[in-house]
């Protein structure tokens, strides 16, 4: 980035937010580029971990730590959204929790609901027996692969509880 671009993102920047974002990107780039050039050099020396070897230097850790800092910034401007969103949407959590929980009621049923209700559609639309058809499996394809993530989410959430070993 140079300084002309430098100085167009500091004018066009329309809060604190835009400001600090222009300043990691530039503290990332004046930090990372140096730490990548030492490891391309340590490669290029024959060191068979060249990366792990860069990022154990003073320049890998400050490139970690500004990483981190990027992570904390983000998190507390999440945080800080979701809870001005909270206080203006409270009264409608519940509606969103049940709106959820419907979802993943349907994720259960999907490889049967989706195809018949893709089916009706269709033929409502007005389509032939082959295109809703066709549309159908697709649909149940597709309830299939939803099964299969709530599968796998189910197995890891179980795995990380300890229920199954």
């Amino acid at each position: 980035m140079g300084g002309r671009e430098t100085l167009k993102a500091f004018r066009e920047a329309k809060d604190w937010n835009e400001v600090a974002g222009v300043l990691y990107f530039i503290a990332l780039c004046f930090i990372g580029m140096p730490m990548f050039v030492y490891a391309g050099w340590l490669w290029l020396d024959g060191a068979e971990r060249a990366l792990n070897e860069a990022m154990d230097s003073w320049i890998g850790k400050a490139w970690i730590a500004v990483t981190v800092l990027l992570l904390g910034g983000f998190a507390l401007v999440g945080l800080g959204r979701a809870k001005a969103w909270l206080r203006g949407n409270w009264r409608d959590w519940p509606d969103y929790a049940m709106l959820g929980l419907r979802g993943l009621g349907t994720m259960i049923v999907a490889p049967f609901l989706f195809p018949v209700r893709e089916w009706r559609v269709k033929r409502h639309a007005g389509s032939g027996v082959v295109v809703s058809f066709f549309s159908s499996i697709y649909a149940g394809l597709f309830g299939l692969a939803l099964w299969m993530v709530l599968l796998v989410a189910t197995m890891f959430a179980l795995l990380g509880l300890g229920v199954i070993k």
